[in-house]
């Protein structure tokens, strides 16, 4: 079986990965046109946001692209094909990722 066609859509916005302390409050300034997550564990709060919105000083990796995957079905993708499409395999480590996914049902 050959694994369905996607489409990688850019994000033209540069992104950046803040990670501030576990127990700060959502900053004022994470927000976004293009691109927001706000995720809170027991060791950080991370925001992942245009890189235009993050001060200068901000304990941050700048310079990130994202894309989208335009596909309606993407929760039957296994993961082993996702893997392949984005070029990841056991002597390659693993970068950030994140997904968006909208769903036209």
């Amino acid at each position: 079986m050959n694994p369905p066609l996607l489409k990688l859509v850019v994000l033209r916005e540069r992104l950046a990965v803040c990670r501030l302390d576990a127990k700060a409050p959502i900053p004022e300034w994470a927000t976004g046109e293009a691109f927001l997550s706000i995720s809170r564990t027991p060791d950080e709060l991370s925001v992942i946001c245009e890189d235009r919105f993050v001060p200068d000083g901000t304990r941050a990796s700048r310079g990130w692209q994202g894309f989208k995957i335009s596909w309606e079905f993407w929760f039957r993708l296994p993961c082993r094909w996702l893997n392949q499409i984005l070029g990841f395999s056991p002597s390659r480590p693993m970068k950030p990722i994140m997904f968006l996914f909208e769903i036209n049902n």
